[in-house]
């Protein structure tokens, strides 16, 4: 049984503290701050991430990426324990290294700091300003202790947060593909959304990377990334160009295909039925579904005028063609709301 005490430790007594102390030191494991809570390792399924966390800058490598998943898997929520320090205890055969890597994975991943910036400014974080290696009875383990100024960075989830499996994002074996693919999930788990568009240079800041040619960016990072995705996890995006400053693009927009409830190649065919190149033939596509739905002649100029809400617009429609969208009572009224027409009621008084 863990005992927790608060940072306010002035009514503990001192013989309290020491036989503590001599208790966690005789069962073999490090002594910790005992403003700290241990968290023994029982891995869960699902990750639970703070959306300014899966949109921050972060230093970590491929390897202290792994652990900082497994802590962020482990950390503890409730709220009794919000002004502890939190310490984390893996098992080294969790991470498959051997004890020189080891090594300098504490020696890194104490240095290692996450950018968040916000509305009001910017903030900067060390996670793990303490790591261990130690053995108890015959099992290797490292510790990490984040402190408890940073924890609520983690924990005040409250609807603004990326769920993800811990599986599925560990068999991802490149930090570029790992990265994307949390950034997928806020979007499509969290905010329901199919589509979302980046900044070509806020999204390589996100990610840590500086490309000048977007060729490279797409070939060293997109591409593979894509790749990776569609063949490990259960889903595929795309990403086109939707954006240029003269003649450099500056914009991208993935869309999200989950597979397994959909004929995916179906969707990107329909969607895609002209060259993505062929701009006039997607918008004679578009006009012609847009004839299935009620819209009124504001909403159709809206829809037509905008190739990045084309793209949005045959992507949520074929969902509705398909069966995975089931509409209860308006295609149109779904449709309206999905577009972000729902928060001008005059788009929805204004019909033909």
């Amino acid at each position: 049984m863990t005992r927790i005490l608060p940072n306010d430790e002035s009514n503990v007594k001192i013989t309290t503290r020491e036989h503590n102390f001599n208790l966690i030191k005789s069962l073999g494991r490090p002594a910790h701050n005992f403003r700290s809570k241990p968290n023994y390792f029982i891995k869960k399924e699902n990750c639970f991430q703070a959306n300014i966390i899966t949109l921050s800058y972060q230093e970590f490598s491929l390897l202290e990426r792994k652990v900082w998943l497994y802590c962020i898997n482990q950390i503890e929520r409730d709220p009794i324990v919000n002004n502890l320090n939190q310490v984390f205890e893996i098992p080294v055969k969790e991470l498959n290294c051997n004890y020189s890597r080891l090594q300098g994975l504490c020696d890194t991943i104490t240095s290692k700091k996450i950018n968040s910036p916000d509305k009001e400014g910017f903030g900067i974080i060390v996670p793990f300003p303490e790591a261990r290696y130690y053995k108890r009875k015959g099992v290797a383990y490292i510790s990490l202790t984040m402190l408890s100024t940073v924890i609520p960075y983690f924990i005040d989830l409250k609807n603004k947060y990326t769920k993800f499996n811990l599986d599925v994002v560990l068999s991802l074996k490149t930090v570029y593909s790992q990265r994307i693919f949390e950034i997928v999930m806020m979007h499509t788990n969290g905010q329901r959304k199919n589509a979302f568009e980046y900044q070509i240079h806020e999204l390589q800041q996100t990610l840590g990377c500086n490309y000048d040619n977007y060729a490279d960016f797409k070939r060293r990072v997109l591409d593979p990334a894509k790749q990776e995705i569609k063949e490990k996890t259960g889903y595929e995006i795309e990403y086109y160009e939707t954006g240029k400053l003269g003649r450099k693009v500056s914009e991208i927009q993935f869309m999200i295909f989950r597979k397994g409830r959909m004929n995916v190649d179906k969707i990107k065919d329909e969607i895609y039925a002209y060259s993505v190149h062929d701009e006039k033939g997607i918008v004679a596509y578009c006009h012609e579904v847009l004839s299935i739905y009620e819209f009124g002649k504001m909403q159709r100029k809206k829809i037509m005028n905008d190739m990045k809400m084309i793209r949005k617009f045959l992507l949520i429609h074929t969902r509705i063609m398909e069966g995975e969208i089931k509409i209860k009572i308006s295609a149109t009224a779904y449709m309206a709301q999905s577009l972000g027409f729902g928060e001008n009621r005059g788009f929805l008084r204004n019909r033909i």
